[in-house]
């Protein structure tokens, strides 16, 4: 799983074998992983402070995560996505 974004000790990395956009996020040994149109928690658990940090980071790059997500699944180069700020 290539990482494509690491801000406040979040570390997020994409999923490019799945049949659904989906992606991870750890914090703290903590993890969780996000997939499909909104973004939702699939499964596991990350603190609510670094959720919500996710969450504004989605925001701000929601439309070059899809396109990231779609050159993963045609297995061509990623780029990294600006951290959150």
């Amino acid at each position: 799983m290539p990482e494509i974004s690491r801000f406040y000790g979040i570390i997020i990395r994409i999923y490019p074998g799945e049949s659904a956009a989906s992606f991870s996020c750890r914090v703290c040994g903590a993890r969780s992983v996000h997939r499909n149109r909104h973004w939702k928690v699939l499964y596991g658990y990350i603190p609510g402070t670094a959720l919500q940090l996710v969450r504004t980071w989605l925001q701000e790059h929601n439309e070059e995560l899809r396109e990231l997500w779609a050159l993963a699944v045609e297995s061509r180069p990623l780029h990294k996505i600006a951290p959150l700020e």
